[in-house]
C-alpha cells in the first residue's frame, strides 16, 4: 500500500458525506423536524472534520507522485490549490455543524435550530460541497487528464510501463 492509494481511497469519502448530509439538510429545512436537523449537522460534522485527514494523505501522496513523474507538476499545484482551499471550508463546515448539534443537545427537546444557524450550515456546506467538487475535479485531471472517457487508465493505480511516455494535453489534441 502506498500514499497515493490511500489518499485515492479515502478522499471519497468527505465527498459522499458531505452529500448526504446537504440531502438531509434540506429535508430537515422542509420538515423542521428536530432529529432530522439533529441527524444533518451530525452527519456534516463528520464530513467537515473528515478532511482533515484526506488533506494530509494528499500531501503524502504528492511527494510520491512527483517522484514518479507520472504527471504534470502544474496539474499537481492546482489539485493542491483547490484542496487547501476546500480543506478549510470543509472544516469550518465541520466546527460550525458540531456546534450546532451541541447547542441543540443542550436546547429543550422541541426546540429547533436558531434561524441564524440554520442559514450558517446550509452556507457553510454548500460552500464546502463546492470546494471539495473543484478540489476532486483536479485531481481527477491529475490521474485521467482532461479526457477521461477516452483516456488511459489511471496512471497512478498503473505505474508507466518500460516504453509508456507521459502524455500532455497537447498530445490529446493531435490525435
Amino acid at each position: 500500500m502506498n500514499w497515493p492509494y490511500v489518499h485515492l481511497t479515502t478522499n471519497h469519502f468527505p465527498i459522499m458525506v458531505t452529500a448526504f448530509g446537504i440531502l438531509v439538510l434540506a429535508c430537515a429545512l422542509v420538515t423542521r423536524r428536530r432529529a432530522a436537523w439533529m441527524y444533518a449537522l451530525a452527519t456534516l460534522a463528520i464530513a467537515g472534520l473528515s478532511a482533515g485527514p484526506v488533506y494530509l494523505t494528499g500531501n503524502e501522496a504528492e511527494d510520491a507522485v512527483e517522484s514518479m513523474k507520472v504527471a504534470q507538476p502544474a496539474r499537481i499545484n492546482a489539485h493542491e490549490e483547490n484542496a487547501e482551499l476546500a480543506t478549510w471550508f470543509m472544516l469550518g463546515m465541520g466546527v460550525i455543524s458540531a456546534y450546532g448539534l451541541w447547542r441543540m443537545r443542550r436546547s429543550p427537546q422541541d426546540e429547533q435550530p436558531r434561524v441564524w444557524l440554520r442559514g450558517v450550515a446550509a452556507a457553510t456546506a454548500l460552500a464546502g460541497m463546492a470546494t471539495i467538487t473543484l478540489a476532486a475535479h483536479s485531481g481527477g485531471k491529475i490521474a485521467h487528464g482532461d479526457n477521461t472517457l477516452t483516456g488511459k487508465p489511471s496512471i497512478i493505480a498503473t505505474p508507466p510501463g518500460p516504453g509508456d511516455t507521459l502524455r500532455t494535453p497537447e498530445d490529446d489534441e493531435k490525435h
